[in-house]
């Protein structure tokens, strides 16, 4: 099975619109640009050129009902029994998919550049993610 995780090199910008404060206080609006990688959770939109290369890829990273919000996100599925591979697994529990604790288990994820235009909704993300510098990335682009 492959588990898609989503994924921003330095340097990428999000929309700040929630009026929460940063670090040290400030109440920002706008775009922001993020100086660290990031991984990307709770994917309520994908871009449709985006979606449709990753899913190539994986076809069992699809939408699923999201019971929280009553709507949909785009989660990994089992390939056997499809059952739906929760983000708050795959991202916030160590040692697991794309939170490794050793060089040798980030050296197993593979990152793929995306050759279409990114734009996503997102519910979260994980700023510099541990061990990002040692993931393998792959020269290939997904068409």
């Amino acid at each position: 099975m492959v588990a898609i995780g989503l994924a921003l090199g330095a340097g990428h910008r999000i929309r700040v619109d929630d009026g929460e404060p940063d670090s040290i206080g400030f109440v920002a609006r706008g775009w922001r640009t993020v100086r660290s990688p990031a991984w990307l959770f709770d994917v309520e939109y994908l871009a449709r050129r985006v979606r449709g290369r990753l899913q190539r890829l994986s076809p069992g990273y699809r939408l699923a009902d999201n019971p929280t919000t009553g709507g949909r996100r785009w989660l990994n599925h089992c390939p056997h029994c499809g059952a739906v591979q929760d983000d708050d697994y795959l991202h916030g529990e160590p040692d697991v998919a794309f939170m490794p604790f050793t060089v040798d288990a980030a050296q197993r994820i593979e990152l793929h550049a995306v050759d279409a235009p990114f734009a996503a909704a997102i519910g979260g993300h994980c700023d510099d993610p541990p061990l990002f510098g040692a993931m393998r990335r792959i020269d290939r682009a997904l068409e």
